[in-house]
């Protein structure tokens, strides 16, 4: 089964709104077997929404639009499609009812527009906004009809969209697995295993490349889900080779991991950050129930703050500077003895864009891990803005904490220098 999406907005061709439908609706879709083979972005204007869908219908099984469905004059959609689909808008009372309860005596006349809907329409309710969705449906083609803010168009797009296309669906079960690596090029990936992946009937494969993180899709379509199985397992033998630098086989976020282990392992962390400003403390903390194992941080920022907070003596920060493994492993010391915890990291580093020398250019970052026993640092070289060294070098520094753990801690690990 075929599908394309269709985007509404001058708001989303202007730059002024990022179209993250087009992820959440794509990869829902893959997972039941259904191919997004084209997305479209059109303006707010009558004739160009009319020829595009019905091209788009000529075309595929399945057309997902999402926009213009809202209650102002810029909002055509519901009224086009009702047009290339030979029907008429009419009021529907449930609908009506719903947005007198949900406005009382403050509905705005604007919106009783909402509750006019195409007549032959199998209806969307939307249990967050005023606009309801739409299925319009000519033999065996769907034409799909969502709101545009992803907080109304994900719980419309699981609990009736995807039930349906999964009705609907015809040909073999769509069957994947997903291998989160770090501290891995994509390039390397594809030139050690690429080939042997492609020889392996029936299995398909994918990289998607990410700031210091390649995941690795594997999938097929297979008549049954256990067969699926069986040709997923061959690949993921392949796999076994970059079993140190796969953090997860699923979807779940490198914080999430990292907070998993920390809390099997019953050990305690804080941090002490400067260059990342707090970056790492944000995405460990996003992971619900991380007190249990997170204790806090010091955005140790400037010297001074290194010197006074910290407890980094004024005479490292003099001779070696801020950004060196001295210091990273004297602020990872000294945050694990203020915090009390098991573990103390730290990370400081040139985020650019200003700021770097011949000898410390941007990019530059130390980090350290300490657990009272012993220190480790590390030192990276990071490419890109000062948004992706940032980041990187959160995604550097969680994984610093994921290695720790896997080699039992006390165990410790390696001080390699390394380029990402």
């Amino acid at each position: 089964m075929k599908a394309e999406l269709i985007t509404i907005g001058d708001e989303i061709l202007l730059g002024k709104v990022i179209n993250t439908n087009i992820a959440t609706i794509g990869e829902r879709l893959s997972r039941i077997g259904v191919r997004l083979e084209r997305q479209t972005t059109v303006p707010d204007e009558r004739e160009v929404l009319a020829e595009v869908v019905a091209e788009s219908l000529e075309r595929c099984d399945v057309v997902i639009t999402t926009g213009g469905l809202g209650p102002t004059r810029d909002d055509t959609t519901k009224s086009v499609l009702a047009k290339l689909f030979h029907t008429r808008l009419v009021r529907d009372e449930t609908l009506l009812k719903d947005l007198r309860e949900r406005y009382g005596e403050n509905l705005p006349p604007i919106v009783l527009t909402q509750a006019e809907v195409p007549e032959s329409a199998h209806i969307i309710p939307n249990s967050v906004g005023s606009a309801p969705g739409f299925i319009f449906e000519k033999g065996e083609k769907k034409l799909i009809a969502l709101p545009g803010p992803p907080n109304e168009l994900k719980p419309m797009l699981e609990s009736v969209v995807i039930p349906k296309l999964e009705e609907a669906r015809t040909g073999g079960l769509f069957v994947e697995k997903v291998f989160r690596t770090i501290g891995i090029r994509e390039a390397e990936i594809e030139e050690r295993v690429g080939n042997v992946l492609d020889k392996i009937p029936g299995l398909s494969y994918g990289l998607v490349a990410h700031p210091y993180q390649v995941d690795i899709r594997l999938f097929c379509i297979c008549e049954t889900r256990e067969k699926g199985e069986r040709i997923l397992s061959e690949g993921e033998k392949v796999l076994e080779q970059f079993r140190k630098a796969i953090f997860t086989r699923d979807d779940r976020s490198l914080e999430e991991v990292v907070g998993e282990m920390l809390r099997a392992g019953k050990k305690t962390v804080a941090f002490a950050e400067s260059c990342t400003g707090g970056l790492i403390s944000k995405r460990i903390t996003e992971v619900p129930g991380s007190s249990d194992y997170f204790e806090g941080a010091f955005v140790s920022y400037s010297n001074r703050w290194k010197e006074k907070l910290l407890g980094v003596p004024e005479e490292t920060l003099v001779e070696h500077g801020a950004v060196s493994e001295e210091t990273a492993r004297e602020m990872a010391e000294r945050v694990r003895e203020k915090a009390r915890t098991d573990i103390g990291l730290s990370v400081t580093g040139i985020a650019g864009p200003t700021g770097g020398t011949t000898q410390k250019p941007v990019g530059l970052v130390y980090m350290a891990l300490s657990d009272g026993e012993k220190t480790t640092a590390r030192k990276f070289n990071f490419r890109g803005d000062r948004e992706r060294v940032r980041y990187r070098a959160s995604q550097a520094a969680l994984n610093l904490v994921r290695e720790y753990l896997l080699e039992g801690c006390s165990g410790g690990i390696s001080s390699d220098r390394i380029t990402g």
